[in-house]
């Protein structure tokens, strides 16, 4: 039987058994967030947008897991999308008929009416795209405002009846309420029961105006939810109600600590600034160039691998990677950390990584450049994308510029709007041995660095842990034993298998 190797699948599961922590993969400098470059053409700008935003409003279901890239070729006699999801059961029509195919003519459609129209016929045009698109996605709009709905409630109520926000800076009070300013559009909207459409155009613009003075910037919401965390912590909150100041005896509980205010506020206006790149877009002079061109939309359909599975290597073989991730950083304690921390983690994740592992096949990202790979085709180097894609495909993108930099090909630079930090192992696509090999060996190393990051800020823990505990028994202690052996004492009847010799 031929020895299992790491690939790269195998070392982005282990990842995934062992942090989804995004500080680690800042402290290894992974590309958790891409954007365009500001020196681009603001055309090109234009269509990086043009594409997220058809993607963001292709037909899926709140969690369904339908997730759709899609890249443009613009020629002297037509306009082409290619377009991939995540499994080939993307591409077959909802419960009420809608299929991507047909959604991203009607947008294209719709655009172009916009585009050659003008007065209250243009006017009434805005609408209908309007009214089209959030009613495609009324579904996943109300489910993400659902969410949230009641810890920001919650969240706002302390925020008007509590002294404690009013020490905050005025850039982050100002913050605050234009993002209660976005909540209560949303709360309105989401409580009608009927005629919705008359509203739609009217919610759209009162998220936008919101929007635009909603500029977060990450310390003043660290700043802001923490003091209103301090406070909201100080109540009880009955668990049916959240009612502020309940004494009742029923069950309570706390708001979440890790709530985003700043990304379910992201989540809300998404579809509105999307909407409004759409209309941007066609109202613009490079829509104006090819609106006469026919529009033609190429579905490629990934390998349905579903029930793929690969087999794990052996604890040696894990053991191995795991150390040569942590490095040989030099160790003054007694006791051998480096050791300690791998063989801990070891019995953690062990029984994850026994046999086989079903995977899925490769996400749209990567099955969409590896098409235009195989083919040598020449999209415009933008992959436009429903939401930002997982680590693997930040690093499959990253791995891919570098390949195609030192090639002669005249592929572009395909980039996406980013990655966040979820780990999920997936089968890489192939398209040439070369290329391959080279992507492989970058997400290994790559995955290498983030596994060495957590591996020794494991080790950094458990020696302070120590220090502070030997000092408490130093202190408590006439004892000669040192704080090493100590613990050494405790590891040892904790773990008798960890220590060797």
């Amino acid at each position: 039987m031929a020895e299992t190797i790491i690939t790269a699948p195998i070392a982005t599961a282990m990842l995934s058994t062992l942090s989804s922590n995004p500080r680690a993969y800042a402290q290894a400098r992974l590309p958790l967030r891409e954007s365009p470059s500001p020196n681009s053409d603001p055309d090109m700008q234009k269509l990086a947008k043009l594409l997220d935003a058809i993607a963001s409003f292709l037909p899926t279901k709140p969690k369904a897991g339908l997730v759709y890239a899609m890249t443009l070729r613009i020629s002297a006699t037509s306009s082409h999308i290619t377009i991939a999801g995540n499994n080939a059961d993307h591409f077959k029509a909802d419960a009420e008929g809608r299929h991507p195919e047909a959604t991203i003519n009607t947008i294209w459609s719709k655009m172009r009416s916009i585009c050659t129209s003008e007065g209250d016929e243009r006017k009434h045009r805005i609408e209908d795209l309007l009214i089209f698109l959030f009613k495609t996605h009324m579904d996943k709009m109300r489910a993400r405002y659902q969410k949230g709905d009641e810890i920001c409630r919650i969240f706002f109520n302390v925020l008007d009846t509590s002294n404690a926000w009013n020490n905050l800076p005025e850039g982050t009070i100002k913050l605050l309420e234009n993002a209660q300013k976005i909540y209560s559009a949303s709360t309105k909207f989401f409580a009608l029961s009927d005629d919705v459409e008359t509203y739609m155009a009217a919610f759209h613009q009162s998220l936008i105006r919101s929007q635009r003075e909603y500029t977060s910037k990450k310390d003043d919401l660290t700043l802001a939810h923490s003091a209103m965390y301090e406070k909201l912590a100080e109540e009880q909150f009955d668990a049916t109600m959240g009612a502020v100041g309940s004494t009742s005896n029923e069950q309570r509980r706390r708001p979440r600590e890790r709530f985003s205010l700043d990304r379910y506020m992201g989540k809300l206006v998404s579809p509105a600034v999307h909407a409004l790149s759409l209309l941007s877009v066609a109202g613009g002079s490079l829509f104006r160039r090819v609106q006469h061109l026919p529009l033609f939309v190429t579905v490629i359909h990934p390998a349905r691998s579903s029930s793929f599975k690969i087999p794990f290597p052996d604890q040696a073989t894990i053991r191995s990677f795991l150390e040569d991730a942590y490095g040989d950083e030099d160790v003054s304690e007694e006791i051998d950390v480096r050791t300690l921390v791998i063989d801990e983690r070891l019995l953690a994740i062990g029984p994850e990584l026994t046999g086989h592992k079903q995977l899925n096949g490769p996400h749209c990202e990567c099955f969409l450049i590896n098409h235009h790979h195989t083919l040598q085709d020449v999209p415009y180097p933008y992959i436009g994308v429903s939401k930002l894609s997982c680590l693997q495909c930040g690093l499959y993108i990253e791995a891919y510029q570098a390949y195609v930099k030192q090639q002669t090909s005249s592929l572009p630079l395909f980039r996406t709007r980013g990655c966040r930090a979820d780990v999920i192992p997936y089968l890489l696509p192939s398209a040439s041995t070369a290329m391959d090999t080279f992507i492989e060996e970058h997400i290994i190393s790559a995955v290498k660095q983030v596994v060495g990051v957590i591996l020794r800020s494991d080790a950094a823990e458990k020696r302070a842990h120590w220090r502070k505990q030997s000092q408490s028994t130093a202190a408590s202690s006439d004892s000669e034993d040192s704080g090493e052996y100590h613990f050494e004492g405790i590891i040892r009847g904790k773990f008798p298998t960890l220590l060797h010799g």
